[in-house]
């Protein structure tokens, strides 16, 4: 029985050996010694770039390139790189690792809904106007009363002059309200 144990114990410390050598995801801190760059003046630097690129490791770059710059070095980006998460054209200076992330799982990121109706503050009703979240009716008569003393909104930011509307609610309201 003893010896069944044993044997047990030993070939599962072989699988578990087998089995870490031949993982494609397991990592190793090590760089290849043909990715291994030094620096030669003060205007280049290192940079580990890491992700959806072809060749990901260490290069030698200049701090005015840009991040488009060492993708390119690193043979481009794959298939499966997320374009829209990064900025491609910020420079590397004060950087020493870029990471391209891969694209999420899911079909859609962020909705946007440009369906939103907006109410044009020049011929709005103080009802219309009260339809807008953050402006009651009230507000929405001192809206039109302001314009009737002052004349049509020349801006949007003009609403502001409006007794009861401050920079919160202008932030609230901004997105809901048209000169047009």
């Amino acid at each position: 029985m003893v010896k069944w144990i044993i044997g047990g114990l030993i070939g599962l410390i072989v699988m578990i050996m087998v089995f870490t050598q031949i993982d494609p995801n397991l990592k190793t801190n090590s760089i290849p010694e043909d990715q291994i760059v030094s620096v030669e003046d003060g205007d280049t630097i290192n940079i580990k770039i890491e992700g959806q690129v072809l060749h990901p490791g260490t290069y030698a770059m200049k701090t005015t390139d840009t991040i488009n710059d060492l993708v390119t070095k690193a043979g481009g980006l794959l298939a499966s790189a997320d374009t829209d998460a990064i900025n491609m054209n910020v420079t590397l200076e004060g950087r020493e690792l870029v990471y391209i992330p891969k694209i999420a799982g899911y079909s859609e990121s962020c909705v946007i809904d440009n369906t939103v109706a907006k109410v044009n503050i020049n011929t709005a009703s103080a009802e219309e106007l009260a339809t807008i979240s953050g402006i009651s009716l009230s507000l929405g008569n001192a809206i039109v009363t302001y314009r009737e003393e002052n004349g049509p909104f020349q801006t949007l930011e003009e609403i502001q002059n409006v007794s009861g509307i401050g920079e919160k609610t202008y932030e609230k309201i901004r997105d809901y309200i048209t000169l047009k």
